[in-house]
């Protein structure tokens, strides 16, 4: 780019681009937007789904529900980790019940003081979506509201998995990709390889241990080998519904030797419950043209909940 133009973005739009964008929907491809709120358990008062169903909410918007629409029970999710991807049958059976074709377009917004938006699209990328057809709204839907766009305020009813028929889906999804699991994960940190990363973005108190876990009973410290990375770097500090932006994140992963590092071959995410790491996720896939230098971008999906478990064998170091 230019040094008087800030670089495109590829993932990220603002609320006016949003806009803009919705207008610009056809029959070959409709505009969806998608509420992707989630609040950890300990955030009192806040529910997401209850929130989406009461409005406001961006006019036709849905809800994604990542607890729900997910791996469970106990030949799927044996230790009972929230929020694991969804196999792509659930998921291909929520799109249907949605009204969104693999043609549609997604953007993706978050309530106020919601950080999951960023797991809600890594989650379309990964069971199979467009990537160039998913999108995070920037500001979230406060920066909606100001601008005026179309918001619905009457209440609405939303779905649960157990509602929905996973036979014959017309939408056309895929199990899960980038996402790894515990014994993955160990490898990786005992090959201690220089061009094989895994970062935590958990805050800097939880990652030495001085900081309480939100979840009740898992141990503090982190990984043997493991880096940290706070996924709020990425977020714009005086409002946290938005990124910085692209240059100020291209710094951040400069410093930290997850970008213009050629000996980089593979970043592995991981955070509490694998919601915040997807930030990390998304500042890489801004940042480093992923599709072209071969980085693979990997999320530990059962994070510090399964390693930090007490009953687990993996290593801490405090």
């Amino acid at each position: 780019h230019t040094p008087n133009m800030a670089p495109l973005r590829r993932h990220i739009r603002s609320a006016e681009e949003c806009l803009t964008l919705s207008k610009a929907g056809s029959n070959s491809s409709n505009v969806i937007f998608v509420d992707g709120s989630w609040y950890l358990p300990n955030i009192p008062d806040r529910n997401a789904r209850k929130e989406y169903e009461a409005g406001p909410r961006i006019e036709g918007a849905k809800f994604f529900d990542v607890d729900d629409i997910a791996s469970t029970g106990p030949v799927l999710n044996p230790k009972g980790l929230p929020h694991m991807m969804p196999p792509a049958a659930l998921f291909a059976a929520a799109m249907d019940k949605m009204g969104i074709r693999n043609c549609d377009t997604i953007i993706v917004y978050a309530g106020k003081g919601c950080f999951a938006a960023p797991r809600t699209w890594f989650t379309f990328v990964s069971l199979g979506h467009d990537p160039s057809r998913v999108f995070i709204m920037d500001g979230g839907f406060d920066d909606w509201n100001r601008l005026g766009g179309p918001v619905d305020r009457n209440p609405v009813k939303t779905f649960f998995a157990s509602d929905l028929n996973i036979e014959e889906p017309r939408y056309v999804a895929r199990e899960p990709a980038n996402i790894v699991d515990m014994a993955y994960v160990q490898n990786v940190l005992n090959e201690s390889s220089a061009s094989r990363l895994v970062i935590d973005a958990r805050s800097s108190g939880r990652f030495v241990g001085t900081e309480p876990e939100p979840r009740p009973g898992l141990r503090g410290g982190h990984m043997a080998g493991s880096q940290n990375l706070f996924f709020l770097c990425f977020h714009d500090p005086m409002n946290p519904l938005r990124f910085k932006p692209i240059d100020a994140m291209k710094n951040i992963l400069v410093d930290n030797g997850l970008s213009q590092n050629k000996n980089l071959k593979e970043v592995i995410s991981t955070c509490g419950t694998g919601v915040t790491a997807c930030s990390l996720v998304l500042a890489l896939y801004e940042c480093n043209d992923s599709y072209s230098n071969h980085l693979e971008i990997n999320v530990y999906d059962g994070s510090w909940t399964e390693w930090g478990d007490p009953n687990s064998t993996s290593i801490v170091v405090k």
